[in-house]
């Protein structure tokens, strides 16, 4: 019992440890864009990306039995490595949500333009490969946020993600789209 209890100190201690280095790269790149470097904005930068990271608790590194005795400096390399990628991940998801917005808005603006009917509403019942709350909510307004398609509800065992939308030719295909594209680029970020 004591051994279990140990061993959850320790990994709440690395966690607390990674969200520390985390904070001081974040803090200084709070430094950076404010352009005003004082103390008390390093500080401020430093509380503020430490409480976001308790509050989020996405950004926890499992680490491996060899990597434990490693030295401090090459933890941090590989806590500002990971960070660096999980950026570009996420400016790569931004920028095709911004690619999906502005096709979805030339979508239904023609479809409102035009006498034609081309909808074809359905209500699918997408199966998550999520698994925090955090990773769905991104899924969930990513969808909502594209013209021509809404989140509905998430099952209470938060598996299922019930999804509206305007135009779906074929259930599998769509929801091969969302799982190979959206959900794995969401993935990506957290891994």
């Amino acid at each position: 019992m004591e051994l279990i209890n140990k061993n959850k100190i320790n990994l709440i201690k690395r966690k607390l440890f990674y969200y520390a280095v985390y904070s001081s790269v974040l803090a200084l790149l709070w430094i950076i864009l404010s352009s005003e470097l004082t103390i008390y904005n390093y500080l401020f930068g430093f509380i503020l990306s430490y409480l976001i990271l308790i509050y989020v608790g996405e950004l926890s590194f499992p680490i491996k039995k060899e990597e434990r005795k490693s030295s401090l400096i090459i933890v941090f390399f590989k806590v500002i490595l990971t960070i660096i990628r999980r950026i570009w991940k996420s400016f790569v998801l931004i920028v095709y949500f911004l690619y999906e917005l502005i096709k979805a808005n030339i979508i239904v603006t023609i479809e409102i333009l035009t006498p034609n009917f081309y909808m074809q509403p359905a209500v699918i019942a997408y199966p998550l490969e999520l698994k925090t709350d955090f990773q769905i909510s991104i899924l969930t307004n990513f969808l909502t946020l594209t013209p021509g398609s809404l989140t509905l509800d998430v099952s209470p065992d938060k598996k299922t993600l019930f999804i509206h939308s305007m135009y779906v030719k074929d259930t599998d295909e769509f929801i091969n789209t969302i799982k190979n594209k959206i959900e794995k680029k969401i993935l990506d970020i957290f891994i």
